[in-house]
């Protein structure tokens, strides 16, 4: 079947924020000032196909930008913009069983107010990379899932493997099936930072129709370790966070 009305088998990683996804989130990093960030991306399926006996695969593609803005200044400067795209393979046992294999790219500009501001060393900051992880989902409010990163471009990095792992919790519908709870969350140890690891979590709610053609969730978020947008992969931070997701499901 070419695209199919299901985008994903095996979905994409919800408390990853460097997944392309419709996002706006405020921070505050401990002892600084507010941060505004904003995704805009999505993943759609190409093909699929059944393979019998409970056997399916996917093909999809995506892609999209998550920017940061520093509302401390009158200006907001825009800090950053990393540019991805994707291209994933889900292949799908049963309704427990997936596995993503995905190529991963990711290409790092800083912004003119910042550059002007800060005046960083510049240079290009660019990853090509394979990534894949194993899904297993026990249930319809469980998901858990391990995988691995191998990096075959690099710059101006050294070295660039990654180890992740991570579950999602989801509550029953509730308010005649239009809101639901969840609690996320997400670990990353990345060799470019001597697999030093990197956590967010994010907990809050769904809302909308389940069948639907979309579904908006709030959340509070904590994170602590080495920042995912690719330019900044140096520096350490541990913030709080509020935003929201859009679905287009």
């Amino acid at each position: 079947m070419w695209f199919p009305g299901a985008k994903e088998l095996v979905g994409s990683i919800l408390a990853d924020p460097a997944e392309p996804q419709y996002a706006l989130r405020y921070s505050i990093p401990v002892g600084k000032v507010g941060m505004g960030e904003v995704s805009m991306g999505d993943t759609f399926g190409v093909y699929r196909s059944d393979l019998g006996e409970g056997w399916q695969f996917q093909l999809s593609a995506g892609g999209g930008v998550a920017a940061r803005f520093d509302l401390s200044q009158r200006t907001n400067d825009l800090q950053i913009a990393d540019f991805t795209g994707i291209l994933p393979l889900d292949i799908k046992y049963g309704r427990e069983w997936g596995m993503r294999l995905m190529y991963w790219h990711t290409s790092s500009h800083l912004g003119d107010d910042f550059i002007k501001r800060t005046s960083p060393p510049l240079g290009k900051n660019v990853t090509d990379e394979f990534r894949w992880y194993l899904d297993f989902t026990p249930s319809p409010a469980w998901r858990f899932y391990t995988g691995t990163g191998y990096a075959f471009k690099l710059i101006p990095f050294d070295v660039g493997n990654r180890f992740q792992m991570g579950m999602e919790w989801f509550s029953p519908f509730l308010a005649k099936n239009s809101i639901q709870y969840f609690f996320w969350s997400d670990v990353q140890s990345l060799e470019r930072v001597a697999w030093n690891l990197s956590l967010n979590a994010r907990a809050g709610f769904w809302v909308g129709d389940p069948h639907g053609e979309g579904k908006l969730s709030f959340f509070l978020e904590f994170f602590s370790g080495w920042l995912p947008y690719l330019g900044f992969f140096h520096q350490k931070e541990t913030h709080w966070g509020m935003g929201f997701v859009f679905d287009l499901g």
